[in-house]
């Protein structure tokens, strides 16, 4: 799967993380400094979410959602003692929309904002039908002035909304009496499916069928999907499955990781892509899923839960358990990033690491495609030869070091 990962589609974040320098640290076993958050439950905790305008947020068993607060972790009880298992923010407007968690029992919550408190709620549109959802899942990734939303169940069904079409509610029925696990929308209209038996469709949009995507990959029940941006999008299933596609869900691959536990959830934040599972296990990947490595949780616990937003990762499971990962703990600032020197000539550079260097340096053409990738030795110097007039980025991650990133030019 070597440097396939990104994609004309990433330019703009090319443009926008490189050039600015930023500094992004090295997730590794090594390095790892998982935090156990001790909040009063001993139930399982299904979901950790960043919910947009209040910060991160787990629900769980007994009808107990616990939200991040400025001292530590606040709980909120529900009207209910059914197990929360999703929880997701749908908007109408960029500006204007409402947390929903749903329960166990299709309870529906909405998590006021201002008192912080679960109220009884119903979902826009309509109540939810007399079926086992497995997640809600917001499908308004324009921002259009509606409410546009799906809930997968089980036996093969995905019940969906969207305002004001004729008619506004959904009914899919996929041809399985399996569960659908989980969706996932990645442009206006394409939305994924995923569900048990290793099993993908794909949709151009609500008014039309899902087909399924034809695969030889696995038969493993699927469990998560995720992605980032338009294009990068890998599903987490049992028995140490990971798929990926750089296409949009058209063609899927296998992706080899060091773990055969059964993964839960995935997110994915910058080029730094995260999936847990069962026993504790946590992996991580800096470079958009190309290389994984396991993470030390501390914990084995089984984890159904994981998000990262800024330099925040939390992930949550059974028995209570919440941990966190600061990618600028003191663990990672004793870190010393490595500050190269580059010397240009007409067709090339040289890179001058100021110090004996093991790592990767990479160069990226204006398109977002990589151009070179080489590995670096217990070496001070490279080059990078045969390049054209033209601007260029460069990413130098070396072993337990942040990647660096930097914008250079040659022949000018």
């Amino acid at each position: 799967m070597k440097n396939q990962f990104l994609t004309f589609y990433q330019t703009s974040w090319i443009f926008g993380l490189l050039s600015a320098f930023l500094f992004q640290p090295l997730a590794s076993a090594q390095t790892s400094n998982w935090e156990s958050i001790s909040i009063p439950t001993q139930g399982k905790l299904w979901e950790v979410d960043y919910l947009k305008g209040i910060g991160f947020a787990a629900i769980g068993d007994s009808g107990k959602a616990f939200l991040q607060v400025e001292n530590g972790w606040t709980v909120l009880q529900a009207q209910t003692d059914k197990a929360l298992i999703t929880t997701e923010f749908l908007n109408f407007t960029p500006s204007v929309g409402k947390v929903f968690v749903v329960s166990q029992s299709n309870e529906v919550f909405a998590l006021k904002m201002d008192s912080a408190e679960l109220v009884s709620d119903s979902l826009p549109g309509f109540s939810i039908p007399p079926v086992s959802i497995s997640r809600l899942t917001n499908l308004n990734i324009t921002n259009s002035a509606e409410f546009r939303y799906g809930l997968p169940s089980d036996s093969g069904r995905l019940v969906a909304y969207k305002t004001e079409w004729n008619p506004p509610i959904f009914n899919f029925k996929f041809g399985t009496q399996k569960e659908i696990t989980d969706l996932y929308p990645f442009n206006a209209w394409n939305i994924l499916a995923i569900g048990d038996s290793g099993k993908i469709w794909r949709t151009l949009g609500l008014d039309n069928s899902f087909q399924k995507i034809t695969h030889n990959l696995t038969s493993n029940r699927l469990n998560r999907i995720f992605g980032y941006g338009n294009n990068l999008i890998w599903i987490a299933g049992d028995h140490g499955t990971l798929l990926f596609s750089q296409n949009g869900g058209s063609l899927w691959t296998s992706v080899d990781i060091p773990t055969d536990e059964n993964l839960n959830f995935g997110s994915a934040t910058d080029s730094t892509v995260w999936v847990c599972g069962n026993n504790g296990q946590i992996l991580s990947s800096t470079n958009f899923g190309e290389t994984w490595q396991v993470e030390n949780s501390g914990i084995t616990q089984n984890l159904f839960g994981i998000k990262a937003f800024g330099n925040e990762v939390f992930a949550c499971g059974s028995g209570g358990k919440l941990i966190r990962l600061n990618r600028l703990t003191s663990n990672h600032t004793k870190q010393k990033s490595v500050q190269p020197w580059v010397s240009q000539w007409q067709s090339g550079v040289q890179i001058n690491f100021g110090t004996t260097f093991t790592g990767e340096v990479c160069i990226y053409g204006c398109d977002g495609k990589m151009i070179e990738s080489k590995n670096i030795v217990n070496s001070s110097y490279t080059e990078v030869k045969n390049l054209n007039t033209g601007i260029y980025f460069m990413r130098i991650s070396g072993i337990n070091t942040p990647p660096v990133f930097s914008k250079i030019s040659v022949g000018f």
